[in-house]
Parts: structure tokens; C-alpha cells; sequence
């Protein structure tokens, strides 16, 4: 017997061969299936790591300079300025402009909140030709008995809730289909009505120009604000 043979026999005889063994085919067979394991939970968390990360990228694209807002209040202290947007992602600015100045109009010619009345009246104005501000004016106006600032008084509410807004652009001027609810407050028993208002109107869009100062001669933009101007109104309440 060689001597190989020999102390493959001793380690026969102690287990020591056996304990070689199971370390052998425990290193070529079953350590794999762990690592193996071990790895692809790490590579699952690194991929959960970048698709988090990618989301949050594209929830800040498009990165946009955002300057800050300068905003003169005569009661910084109790007033709290809160923005608002005024469109979905998708949708064009001047379209959600235009609309968002039909809303405004509306709400604040048909709503009556007796702080905001002498504000109303000037807005309503201002965004009106003079047969239509003569119109609103007579109906809503202090000299009407019947108009909201006489009816509703200092304690009355009315506030308008705009529910849907079609522009028919064939025409001209432009035709506006608003469907809004008013609901009455603070003069006894709570009332919801509907309504359907039709303007004719004339929008200019918002204009940006690139003028240069002629003293450093820089470049700076200017925005000319977007108008609007209704020349007919007429409102029906909707069953």
C-alpha cells in the first residue's frame, strides 16, 4: 500500500474524509445558490433605488427658473397669500389664460361678498365695454332695490361656483358658454340655483417682447398683460 493510500485510509478511519467531502460539494454545489440569492437581492434594491430616482428626475423636469413674487399687501400679518394653478400640465397657456379670465369675470360679476362689492363693481368695469357695464350696473348696482348689495346687505352672501366653460372661436366676437351655481348664505334659509351665462367678448393674448436697456445695453422681457373685454351678457337660470 502507497503511502497516498495509506492516509487516504487514516482519513477514512477518522471522518476526516467525509468532512473534506460535504466542505467540497457545500463550496461546488450549495454555496452558489445563496450567493446567487444574496446578489440578486442587492441587484433588486439597486434597481428599486434608480427607478425611485428617476422618478423623482422627471417630477422635476422641466427644470424652469422660478423668480420670486413681490406681492404689496396693506396687512402682511393677517393676510396669507396662497397660489394656485390655473391649468393642467398639458394645456396650452393662453388657452387656460383666456379661460381663467372668463371664470374670473363671472365669479366676480354674479358672486356678492360685501367686503369685495366696491372691487367687483370696479373689475366688472374695468373688463366690460359701456352698454354691458350699463346693463350689470342697473341690475346690480345700489340704485336697484332689488339688486344683491340691497338685498343681502351687510350679513347676505352669494357665491358662484363655475362648472363648465365652451368658447366657440368661429365667431366674432368670441362666444363663451359658462354654467355656473350661485348659493345664498346668511338670509335665512340656504338656496342653490343653476345658471347658464353667454358672453360675447374679445381677448388679446399675453404679448412677451425683448426690449434692450439703452443704458447697459442688456436685454429684458416684457409682458404685455392679456385683455379682455365682453360686449354682451346674458345669463338664464338652468333647470
Amino acid at each position: 500500500m502507497t503511502q497516498e493510500q495509506q492516509e487516504v485510509a487514516e482519513h477514512i478511519r477518522s471522518g476526516k474524509y467525509f468532512d473534506e467531502a460535504r466542505g467540497w460539494y457545500q463550496a461546488l454545489y450549495i454555496g452558489p445558490i445563496s450567493e446567487r440569492t444574496f446578489f440578486l437581492m442587492v441587484a433588486g434594491l439597486a434597481g428599486l433605488i434608480a427607478l425611485v430616482g428617476f422618478i423623482a428626475f422627471l417630477m422635476f423636469m422641466p427644470i424652469t427658473q422660478r423668480p420670486g413674487l413681490i406681492v404689496r399687501t396693506a396687512d402682511p400679518d393677517r393676510l396669507v397669500m396662497e397660489i394656485d394653478r390655473i391649468r393642467p400640465r398639458a394645456q396650452p397657456l393662453e388657452r387656460a389664460m383666456e379661460r381663467f379670465m372668463l371664470q374670473t369675470y363671472v365669479e366676480r360679476r354674479e358672486s356678492y361678498i360685501p367686503l369685495e362689492y366696491e372691487a367687483n363693481l370696479a373689475f366688472t368695469r374695468a373688463q366690460s365695454d359701456a352698454p354691458t357695464y350699463a346693463a350689470y350696473d342697473a341690475l346690480y348696482g345700489r340704485a336697484n332695490p332689488r339688486s344683491p348689495v340691497n338685498i343681502l346687505g351687510a350679513v347676505g352672501r352669494r357665491y358662484v361656483t363655475v362648472q363648465f366653460i365652451n368658447v366657440d372661436e368661429t365667431v366674432e366676437p368670441k362666444l363663451a358658454t359658462v354654467k355656473f351655481s350661485t348659493e345664498l348664505e346668511g338670509v335665512g334659509m340656504q338656496a342653490k340655483t343653476q345658471w347658464t351665462a353667454t358672453l360675447g367678448y374679445y381677448y388679446s393674448p399675453m404679448q412677451p417682447t425683448e426690449m434692450e436697456d439703452p443704458a447697459t445695453g442688456e436685454l429684458h422681457l416684457t409682458v404685455e398683460d392679456p385683455q379682455l373685454k365682453v360686449v354682451n351678457y346674458a345669463v338664464t337660470q338652468t333647470p
